[in-house]
């Protein structure tokens, strides 16, 4: 199990599903509740399957898919599953604005990208969302 700290910004989408990536996507969330997000986060934990995003360390053809996306390359990375034990918010705000921000503390199985946790949970509310930041922490 491993355990991070990660924020999260509903309503915008880039390349890398992070704050690093290209603008995809801008969505008006401001119509999202706190309550509505711990609601959701509920239903997301145990067992989900998830796509790491091409800005990882996976290696696909003995090479790193970042190294493949910097190449100009895109392959179609394996879906792999993964656990997720645990979410608490920690901090949220700017709820009633356009791009609403959560803290939240995570306990996962080893593999998991917590970056593209975020776009799973927001597919309940159809906004893109970004995870700016991500730290593990042991």
């Amino acid at each position: 199990m491993i355990r991070a700290i990660a924020e999260l910004t509903l309503g915008l989408s880039t390349t890398s599903q992070d704050a690093y990536g290209e603008l995809l996507e801008s969505h008006n969330a401001a119509n999202i509740k706190p309550e509505d997000f711990q609601h959701v986060t509920a239903q997301f934990l145990g067992q989900i399957t998830q796509v790491p995003p091409m800005a990882s360390a996976i290696k696909v053809g003995g090479k790193r898919l970042y190294q493949l996306e910097r190449e100009g390359q895109t392959v179609e990375v394996p879906a792999r599953n993964v656990t997720i034990y645990d979410l608490q918010v920690v901090n949220s705000w700017e709820w009633q604005r356009p791009n609403p921000r959560v803290l939240f503390d995570v306990t996962c199985s080893k593999g998991t990208y917590v970056r593209t946790y975020a776009p799973i949970l927001a597919r309940h509310w159809v906004v893109a969302p970004i995870c700016p930041f991500c730290c593990g922490l042991g």
